[in-house]
């Protein structure tokens, strides 16, 4: 069931017709509803796994990039780019919601929860569209390579291509 974002400080017994079509103990019922104690544990371990192997997994891949210089290719700059922004996910937005599920409550009150928020969607963003310019610049050097062109015709080509 869907409730509308009804603002219910102006609402009191004579007048809860008008605060979400008058069903007041729905509204209550609603807002307690959580998981249970075992739920949030499980919520809990899922959240410290991801946590904990995508941090490792992001930072091993980080490490073989800045190590061997054979990695350091414009398509791999872009997987690293996809790395670095799962990895700062890793440290930023998840510990908050592992901290939240350990206690069953959000702990870190509602400039936290913005925060949050936008740190996951700002870094969440980033690695999509990192995800997308690696996937078009593959696309445009595939297209490159089954054609063949002779090095001065590409560069008149390239401006042409354009990839939706």
């Amino acid at each position: 069931m869907i409730v509308s974002n009804v603002s219910l400080g102006s609402c009191t017994r004579a007048d809860s017709a008008s605060c979400a079509g008058g069903s007041e103990g729905h509204l209550e019922a609603t807002s307690h509803r959580t998981l249970s104690p075992t739920g949030h544990l499980v919520v809990a371990v899922c959240l410290g796994f991801i946590g904990t192997f995508g941090f490792l997994n992001n930072l091993l891949v980080l490490v073989l990039f800045c190590r061997y210089k054979i990695l350091r290719s414009p398509i791999n700059l872009l997987l690293m780019n996809i790395s670095f922004s799962d990895m700062l996910v890793c440290v930023v937005g998840t510990p908050f919601s592992f901290a939240a599920s350990t206690q069953g409550r959000w702990l870190i009150g509602p400039a936290g929860c913005v925060w949050y928020g936008f740190a996951n969607t700002l870094f969440g963003a980033s690695g999509l569209r990192a995800a997308e310019r690696q996937s078009r610049t593959d696309r445009l050097s595939r297209l490159l390579a089954s054609v063949s062109l002779s090095q001065s015709s590409i560069g008149e080509c390239i401006p042409r291509l354009s990839i939706p």
